[in-house]
C-alpha cells in the first residue's frame, strides 16, 4: 500500500511506528519521530493525492 499497489479509485497509505525502539518522552515528541504526528499525516495524504509539488504560481501541479 505505501507504493500505491492497492489503488483502484481508493488511496490507502499505512502509517505505523517504525520497528526501533523509542526512549520515553512527551507523546507529541514520540509521535513526531514516529513520522505520525499531524505534518507527516498531512504529507501523506499530499503524497497519496500527488499534489505534494507545488508548481511557479503556488498551484498544486498536475500529475
Amino acid at each position: 500500500s505505501d507504493e500505491g499497489l492497492t489503488d483502484a479509485g481508493l488511496k490507502i497509505r499505512t502509517m505505523r511506528l517504525p520497528d526501533l525502539f523509542q526512549d520515553q518522552d512527551k507523546p507529541e515528541v514520540q509521535y513526531a519521530q514516529a513520522g505520525l504526528d499531524a505534518d507527516a499525516i498531512v504529507d501523506t495524504v499530499l503524497k497519496a493525492l500527488r499534489y505534494n509539488e507545488v508548481g511557479e504560481a503556488g498551484q498544486a501541479a498536475s500529475a
